[in-house]
This record gives C-alpha cells, structure tokens and sequence, in this order.
C-alpha cells in the first residue's frame, strides 16, 4: 500500500531508456544516466517494446521492459 506504483505504458507514449553503456565505466559520474525522450511504438509478446525517435525514425533494436521509465515534462 505505501509503495509507488508505475502506470502501465501504452504505445503512443514518452519514455527514457536507461544508459546501460556507462555501468561499467569508472568516469560515468557525469554522463547521463537515461537516453531520450523516446516514442513507445508497440509492445511485443517477449516483453520488449520497438521505440521510435521523437521525428518518427524507427529505433533498430527492442528495448527490455524494465529499462524503459515514464517521461514527466
């Protein structure tokens, strides 16, 4: 009850998708944690979601789930 819970996602809407490049790095302290804003475009049945850039060019690989937050402007 005292947890926060996430809105479920739907096609249409902004995300960030988390920088797993930086992780392993040891300067990561000043590169950016979240890449985006990004276009949810469709939910495939592995999970993943295909995102479209905000001038509507297709990103080429699918983005796990739990990687991908909400964007509040």
């Amino acid at each position: 009850m005292r947890r926060l819970k996430r809105a479920p996602l739907k096609v249409g809407d902004l995300v960030l998708i988390r920088n797993t490049r930086i992780e392993q790095e040891m300067n990561r302290k000043h590169k950016p944690r979240y890449l985006g804003p990004y276009i949810l475009r469709e939910q495939r049945s592995s999970g993943t979601w295909a995102v479209n850039e905000l001038n509507g060019t297709p990103s080429r690989s699918a983005i796990a789930g739990f990687q991908i937050l909400p964007y509040i402007a």
